[in-house]
């Protein structure tokens, strides 16, 4: 994935951290686990 980090939010519940990341022509959401700190899931949002 390329880009960079345009925001941040952390979840207590769940103990995940959601990053989105914006740039080249693409856009994700990126699911961290709190824990393991390794990306559980990455969802693309479009360009």
């Amino acid at each position: 994935m390329e880009g960079y980090p345009l925001a941040s939010a952390f979840d207590p519940a769940n103990n995940e951290i959601y990053v989105t990341q914006f740039g080249s022509g693409n856009n994700y959401v990126s699911a961290i686990n709190g824990t393991t700190d390794s990306v559980t899931t990455t969802i693309n949002v479009g360009a």
